[in-house]
């Protein structure tokens, strides 16, 4: 991500690609959220039995937070920050450790491997999308 958004053109990170479309910021901005939210759901998983995980609205984030208002070097900072973080966490637990569960009020049962299989598919999703905005921003517009 760092690496994208340094040869980002500013114009380009603040564009939104189409009329009800996030914007680069607003995508890294959910990230960042959603990297802190992951924060708050692997550590009960790691030290509770079966804790509770709420799911959040994003789009609701998203306007109540002010993603678009944001600046990019903070939310892409926090991104960043968190998901070293993480991997340096679950770098040291041990493979019985990644089978622990926690319940999930939307997806039922989860354990921390399949909740972090599920982050890792989140993020390169999400960075699939920063591209293809870019991409969009570099072409002509009509």
């Amino acid at each position: 991500m760092e690496e994208f958004l340094s040869n980002c053109p500013a114009a380009a990170v603040v564009w939104p690609p189409a009329v009800g479309r996030w914007s680069i910021l607003e995508i890294v901005a959910h990230l960042a959220d959603a990297e802190l939210l992951a924060s708050a759901r692997i550590r009960p998983i790691i030290t509770q039995d079966r804790p509770e995980m709420l799911g959040y609205k994003q789009e609701l984030w998203a306007q109540s937070l002010a993603y678009r208002l944001q600046k990019i070097e903070a939310v892409s900072s926090r991104f960043v920050v968190l998901r070293r973080e993480n991997v340096t966490l679950l770098e040291m637990i041990g493979e019985e450790v990644w089978r622990l569960k926690g319940r999930h009020d939307e997806y039922g049962e989860l354990s921390l491997r399949e909740l972090i299989e599920d982050y890792f598919t989140h993020t390169a999703k999400h960075l699939d999308q920063m591209r293809a905005a870019a991409v969009a921003y570099s072409k002509p517009q009509a």
